[in-house]
């Protein structure tokens, strides 16, 4: 009995034990970056993306989940205006339950790219910086060359629309807030008013689902003159929520620029990017803290947390690309009321 006992003791720990510990060990020493390279080079292999749609209702059986039924419906009752640009958000995100001795809580700036559904890149931000310093190393070697690029308010600052515009070569949509005063009561003096002069310069979208109705209503206005790099239009977009019965609820109005002229994007074009930004949310985000429950992950070692968020990444691309019903895609997402900004 003594040993037996003995031999128990010093038997060697099960491999949910240490294989864990070892990986993390392992993984703590990886560049995140370098990873985040790797796994976006892959999804971005031509075999790996999703064959572009013709906005036609595709052969074979529907979709088996309710949400991609009702984006195919919506996609042929009110298709994707024609003649838009590619395009891709930048937006940040804190890993909540992560944090690193000294550097405080891991942040990270990624570029989504709303066609495919996929994280084109990705950059870790330390404790004593904001995302708008990222964003120069984050589009570092991508070739981002006549694609719309959108952002939130943070993003709205010289540096980066000059970046985008000139070093990059592309345009921006951006959201216009009290960051930017004096910008914001140009925007506002431009959009205001009524009659003929935006009659050719709106656009008006309604949803129904999900027990509420939406109204979108934006409309445009140049901004020749404004002090802002390769600023061509102000747009200010009205939104409406009620219930089925027809009653509204709610009222909110944002504004933003962007770089595009007329003859790039109107109204229905503007529209569609600014709403295209916060899919990011829905089928980036949400993904991540939801279905893998990153918030609860409390890894602390080295780049563990930067690399953990990067296999994420490449697991939801990966089923995504694979047209899985149960990974949303940005199509639906965007068919959905209730999840869109």
């Amino acid at each position: 009995m003594r040993q037996e006992s003995l031999a128990k003791r010093s038997s060697p720990p099960s491999a949910s034990v240490y294989l864990p510990a070892l990986r993390n060990r392992a993984l703590a020493d990886v560049d995140g970056n370098d990873v985040d390279r790797q796994t976006a080079a892959y999804l971005a292999e031509p075999h790996h993306r999703p064959e572009e749609s013709d906005g036609k209702e595709p052969d074979g059986p529907a979709p088996r989940e309710r949400e991609a039924r009702r984006a195919c419906r919506r996609q042929q009752q009110r298709p994707t205006p024609e003649g838009m640009l590619p395009s891709a958000a930048f937006e940040g995100k804190a890993l909540h339950g992560a944090w690193l001795s000294g550097d405080g809580q891991v942040r990270l700036l990624s570029l989504f790219d709303t066609a495919s559904g996929t994280v084109s890149a990705q950059r870790q931000i330390g404790m004593k910086n904001t995302e708008v310093p990222k964003l120069a190393p984050l589009l570092a070697g991508l070739d981002v060359a006549r694609m719309v690029l959108t952002g939130d308010a943070l993003h709205m600052v010289r540096a980066s629309a000059r970046h985008l515009t000139e070093d990059r070569r592309a345009h921006y949509v951006l959201i216009l807030k009290d960051n930017q005063p004096t910008l914001l009561a140009a925007a506002i003096k431009a959009l205001t008013g009524t009659g003929q002069e935006f009659a050719t310069r709106g656009h008006t979208m309604t949803d129904r689902g999900h027990g509420r109705t939406e109204m979108r209503a934006i409309r445009t206005a140049p901004a020749a003159g404004v002090d802002f790099p390769s600023a061509a239009q102000f747009f200010r977009i009205l939104r409406y929520r009620g219930g089925l019965d027809g009653v509204r609820t709610s009222k909110e109005v944002v504004f933003g620029i962007a770089s595009l002229p007329v003859d790039l994007a109107g109204p229905a074009h503007l529209n569609h990017y600014a709403r295209s930004h916060w899919v990011v949310e829905n089928c980036e985000h949400y993904v991540h803290y939801v279905t893998f429950g990153e918030d609860a992950r409390q890894v602390r070692t080295g780049q563990l947390p930067h690399v953990m968020a990067a296999i994420r990444n490449l697991a939801i691309g990966a089923f995504r690309q694979q047209g899985t019903p149960t990974s949303p895609t940005p199509a639906a997402t965007m068919a959905t009321p209730h999840a869109v900004y």
